[in-house]
């Protein structure tokens, strides 16, 4: 039996590669991320606002309404 013997001249499926190719390969990828946003929360009616500005816009807005 011989498989428990050291094979000389076994074949590979894959090729083994340097380092320094692995390196330069890692280079090429790179994960990109979004840039993160804050969501605003009206307090009236629970809508999602994506802005500062148009947070307040939409509060002047209920605000009207409840006034008249």
């Amino acid at each position: 039996m011989s498989y428990d013997r050291l094979q000389k001249n076994r074949k590979c499926l894959l090729l083994h590669k340097n380092k320094t190719d692995m390196q330069g390969e890692d280079s090429n990828y790179m994960m990109v991320e979004p840039p993160p946003f804050d969501i605003y929360l009206c307090d009236n009616c629970d809508a999602e606002l994506y802005s500062k500005e148009a947070i307040l816009e939409h509060e002047k807005i209920l605000a009207s309404y409840d006034y008249n």
